[in-house]
């Protein structure tokens, strides 16, 4: 892999130099997970027996339960207890999210009297180990009268048959949107109209780490450690379900194997742990197979788009209808609801200058798994729509792909940028970006290639796309706008300790970025101390500040900047104390590597001697100056606007005409995530989830039959990327443009997932192009491929 890394411009003014921030420094935490000895949830060792558990899940996608007969099981060997949604019908599973267009079925967290998607938890059993859980747990006999099952949404919309009993229709949510009275004028008088159905179909993270949750209920406390991305939601969520006080309630984290977005939610299986765990009063655990991940985890995109759009015939886009179903399965999870086709409707616009948008959306329940948050959340079908229509354009009016774009970017100039469906972007520079990427392309060169390769027999295709993803969304937007019960603040608590160390206790979650070393670097520029005397907490709700949890590429922009606002704080009390030490000013000062300097005078203080007067020697504190060295700060991202991250993707491809196999020989990247905390490891997430999550969920889909039955069930049919498939080339270039945080921070976390899918495909098209297939789907399978080229004539 080739890297390389470019700054136009500085974000922020820094008065000392920093020597961390910016630094490719290598992760604290990679020593451990290297050699085997990371603690995850499933690693978690207590003092007393812990019991294992089991579901019963249902065959059906749709049925009544009729009956449940546990007695087999109950007198299996080593069972202490099975368990039915009769035993928890009484904790309804809320919503943190209430929109008037959306309706709240009740859900529990195992099924009760009926059974919606296959995979939906029906039974419990706990037992002295995990074999004799799901040796019982076949012993559980359910009785069930099918009923018919819902897989296509459209028809499902219209149907008489009732998905939930309560509602009126199958139609769980419903919301519109235009800028004007003229959008469908506009469009429909365009002097070239586009009009197409692009689907994005259903797909999973699949994180390398399965979801996890052990319980256990002492008698004083329940006691829980997950593996999830919001420990302190975790918390608030059980105890509102289970009506069981919070501040008895603690939860753990310990390393997590990959979130990607389902990690973010809380299950009906996970919240039956904790029940069960209530209820029996001893320690249990449950840990996914990927059997169960497949049926149910991360389930998202599913979304149709049957859009409408007009240009000039000079290729400027004048307007967009998009009528919009998403499939939500049965169901959602508790606050991300109806969210990603939310954000997919208001995402569609990216970066391009228009006036005339309108959306309506339909979110329809199915009898498929419920939809939960999956890396991208919206994003990449905004991504997929609207770069697609852009080449689709240029392909009709003769245009360069490049060429296109650039006429319809938004200037450098216009930011703050009100996109046409009212997004107030922070910054950028798409135009620079996309001249990086055309460069990094070399085009010219590709089309003598294409010509060479043409005569061998091997098709090249090049596709680029570009996105706008809003991150670290602030409270106006998640409550007021979304109807969220959720803050878009973080706070950072920053302690030095008697002997002058430093800790930050922060509320979001690592799950693989590297959170120690980032916050490390953050906390140590900002405080004036060595890297290595900083150590970062996450994952304790006893210790950490309440947070929301790492998210919508947020954590960096919430959290880093929390942190920076803490230290600055901190460094203030300490260079009070410091002047009073040493007969100063706090102007006078400095603090770098741990040692506080007056520049005047050249006397100087370490910041442990401060530290130890500060906690035990506080008679020699100055007047008025409470002891010990602790302060703690909210940074909540700017309320009129959002900061907004992107990215110009650009893939090549090579396609055998004969077999149509296809190989990505080069990637490119063009990322502008505002100032980067540390290079490496944001290439690194770069790389990882352009290949991880946009290669697999480009070419994989999870596919069920007519009777709601999932037939990709395992990674013989959901294939992940090796290594393999990771392209000889894989080159980055980084921006920076200002953005109103004070740390310039703009997230990047889910950018690959978003922008790889819609440059992937348009690749694909552009090396098929000659024998007139146009791709209007993703993920697209080898199968799909081969029929729509069959149908063309492309195999030889």
């Amino acid at each position: 892999m080739q890297s390389s890394s470019m700054s136009l411009t500085t974000s922020v003014e820094v008065k000392e130099a920093q020597r961390y921030v910016g630094k490719p420094i290598l992760r604290k935490e990679a020593p451990l997970l290297l050699q085997g000895k990371g603690v995850f949830t499933d690693d978690v060792t207590l003092p007393v027996k812990v019991y294992h558990v089991a579901f019963v899940r249902s065959t059906y996608a749709h049925a009544r339960i009729r009956a449940i007969n546990v007695s087999r099981a109950l007198t299996s060997p080593g069972v202490v207890a099975v368990f039915t949604g009769e035993d928890f019908k009484d904790f309804p599973m809320g919503y943190w999210m209430h929109h008037p267009g959306m309706a709240e079925p009740r859900r529990t967290p195992l099924a009760y009297s009926k059974v919606r998607y296959q995979g939906e938890p029906v039974a419990m059993v706990v037992a002295e180990n995990q074999y004799q859980a799901e040796d019982a747990a076949e012993l559980v006999d359910v009785e069930y009268d099918p009923l018919p099952a819902l897989v296509d949404p459209l028809k499902s919309s219209e149907s008489d048959v009732k998905i939930f009993e309560e509602l009126k229709d199958n139609v769980l949510f419903r919301d519109s949107y235009t800028s004007s009275e003229r959008v469908r004028e506009v469009v429909d008088s365009a002097p070239v109209v586009i009009e197409e159905v692009l689907k994005n179909t259903r797909t999973s993270p699949v994180s390398l780490e399965t979801r996890a949750a052990m319980a256990w209920y002492d008698g004083e406390r329940l006691n829980i450690w997950a593996s999830t991305q919001f420990p302190h939601v975790v918390r608030t969520y059980v105890a509102e379900t289970l009506n069981f006080p919070e501040n008895r309630i603690k939860v753990m984290v310990e390393n997590v194997g990959g979130g990607f977005g389902p990690k973010s939610s809380v299950f009906g299986d996970e919240m039956a742990v904790y029940a069960a765990a209530l209820k029996l009063k001893v320690p249990i655990k449950w840990v996914e197979t990927r059997t169960e991940h497949m049926l149910i985890t991360g389930h998202e995109r599913d979304q149709y788009h049957f859009v409408k759009a007009g240009f000039t015939s000079d290729g400027r886009l004048l307007g967009l209808v998009d009528r919009i179903v998403a499939d939500l399965g049965a169901g959602t999870a508790f606050w991300t609801e109806v969210q990603p086709v939310m954000v997919a409707s208001v995402s569609v616009p990216g970066p391009y200058k228009f006036d005339n948008y309108s959306f309506e959306v339909l979110g329809v329940a199915t009898n498929k798994a419920p939809v939960s948050p999956n890396i991208g959340f919206g994003r990449p079908v905004a991504a997929f729509v609207m770069e697609r229509v852009m080449d689709i354009a240029a392909r009709k009016l003769g245009l360069n792909v490049f060429d296109i774009r650039m006429r319809n970017l938004i200037d450098k100039e216009d930011f703050p940028y009100v996109s046409p469906a009212k997004v107030v972007y922070d910054s950028g520079d798409y135009k620079r970006g996309l001249e990086l990427l055309r460069s990094m392309l070399d085009v010219q060169k590709l089309e003598e290639e294409r010509k060479e390769l043409r005569k061998k027999g091997k098709l090249l295709g090049v596709g680029i796309s570009v996105y706008s993803e809003y991150t670290a969304p602030p409270s106006s937007r998640l409550s007021g706008v979304l109807g969220w019960e959720v803050g878009g603040y973080e706070k950072a608590t920053v302690r030095v300790d008697p002997t002058g160390k430093v800790q930050v206790l922060l509320g979001v979650m690592d799950m693989g970025q590297g959170h120690r070393t980032v916050f490390a670097q953050i906390a140590a520029d900002s405080l004036g101390v060595k890297m290595d005397d900083v150590y970062v907490v996450e994952g304790n709700t006893d210790v950490d500040p309440y947070g929301f949890g790492s998210w919508a590429s947020r954590a960096t922009v919430t959290a880093g900047n929390a942190v920076m606002l803490a230290c600055e704080k901190l460094k203030r009390k300490i260079l009070r104390i410091a002047a009073h030490l040493l007969n100063s000013k706090p102007e006078n000062l400095t603090i770098a590597e741990g040692i506080v300097r007056d520049q005047n005078s050249g006397r100087e203080i370490k910041l442990a001697e401060v530290a130890k007067i500060s906690y035990r020697k506080v008679n020699l504190l100055p007047p008025g100056e409470e002891p010990e060295l602790e302060e703690s700060a909210v940074y909540e991202p700017p309320q009129d606007m959002t900061v907004v991250s992107y990215a110009w993707h650009g893939a090549v491809v090579e396609v055998d005409p004969e077999t149509l196999e296809v190989k990505v020989d080069r990637y490119y990247v063009v990322h502008d995530s505002g100032k980067l905390v540390n290079p490496a490891l944001a290439e690194a997430q770069v790389v990882g989830t352009v290949i991880g999550n946009g290669f697999l969920q480009t070419f994989n889909e999870l596919v069920y039959d007519s009777d709601g039955n999932l037939r990709t069930t395992s990674f013989w049919d959901y294939v992940p990327p090796t290594a393999q498939d990771v392209p000889e080339i894989f080159e980055q270039e980084h921006l920076v443009s200002p953005s109103p945080t004070p740390g310039g921070f703009k997230g990047m976390g889910e950018g690959g997932a978003i922008g790889a899918p819609a440059a992937l495909v348009n690749a694909l098209d552009d090396a098929l192009s000659e024998f007139g297939v146009k791709i209007t789907k993703v993920p697209i399978s080898w199968n799909e491929l081969y029929a729509l080229a069959l149908r063309t004539g492309v195999p030889k």
